[in-house]
């Protein structure tokens, strides 16, 4: 079995270092990689250590839909890592 897709992937947009990869980067190994499809998943507003903010998440947000339109060949989709102990 191949596996094409990667649902739990975080950016430079989880805050204290826990990544420290640019998105477009991000998607560009996905694509040498095989994969079709990705979300980007950082950690939620909440989550003390990694969090995001929801300035960040709508920088994201917007990095990807002009992604989406740049690669063709992958489907990039935005998701959170929830962190359930703070909701």
């Amino acid at each position: 079995m191949r596996i094409n897709k990667d649902y739990h992937i975080h950016s430079k947009y989880s805050k204290n270092g826990h990544c420290k990869n640019e998105i477009e980067t991000i998607v560009q190994k996905a694509i040498s990689i095989g994969l079709d499809e990705i979300a980007i998943s950082d950690h939620g507003i909440k989550h003390v250590l990694y969090g995001t903010s929801e300035k960040n998440l709508i920088k994201a947000k917007n990095e990807i839909m002009d992604l989406n339109e740049k690669y063709k060949n992958i489907n990039i989709k935005l998701g959170i890592d929830v962190f359930i102990l703070f909701i």
